[in-house]
C-alpha cells in the first residue's frame, strides 16, 4: 500500500505505533518484533471490532441493514476513534495532527479503516447467511 501511495514508511500504521509506544515506555524493539506485535495488535483489534458488529447488526436484523451502509459506517466510527484529533493514535502522538498529515497520509488511513469495515460487513452477511 505504502508504495501504492508513494511513502513506504508512512503506511506501515501498526509497526510505527508499536515503536511509538515502545519509545514513550523507554524501550527500542527491533524491527521483527515491531511487525510481530502490530500483527498481534490488529489481530485483536479486528476481533474486538467484529464483537461490537455482530450484536449491532443483529439487534437491527440482518437483512435491514446494507453491508455497505454498516461496513461504512464502522469506517468512520473506527477513522474517528483512530486518526481524528480526538483519535488515540492522533492523541499518543503515534499519527501526526491531521493539520500536518499529507495526501498519502490521509489515503493510507481511510483506506485502512474502509477496507477493513467494508471486509468485515460483506464478510459477516457472508458467514452469516451460510449458517
Amino acid at each position: 500500500m505504502g508504495k501504492l501511495v508513494g511513502s513506504r514508511q508512512e503506511a506501515d500504521i501498526g509497526p510505527r505505533s508499536v515503536h511509538h509506544a515502545a519509545l514513550e515506555a523507554g524501550q527500542s524493539l527491533s524491527r521483527p518484533v515491531r511487525w510481530f506485535l502490530a500483527a498481534c495488535l490488529h489481530f485483536g483489534y479486528a476481533a474486538a471490532w467484529g464483537t461490537v458488529y455482530a450484536p449491532l447488526v443483529e439487534s437491527a436484523g440482518l437483512r435491514r441493514v446494507p453491508p455497505a451502509l454498516s461496513g461504512g459506517l464502522l469506517g468512520a466510527v473506527i477513522y474517528v476513534l483512530a486518526f481524528s484529533r480526538l483519535g488515540i493514535a492522533t492523541l499518543t502522538g503515534a499519527e501526526r495532527h491531521p493539520d500536518r498529515r499529507g495526501g498519502h497520509e490521509w489515503a493510507v488511513q481511510w483506506t485502512s479503516v474502509i477496507s477493513f469495515a467494508l471486509t468485515l460487513a460483506y464478510g459477516y452477511r457472508w458467514l452469516r447467511e451460510r449458517e
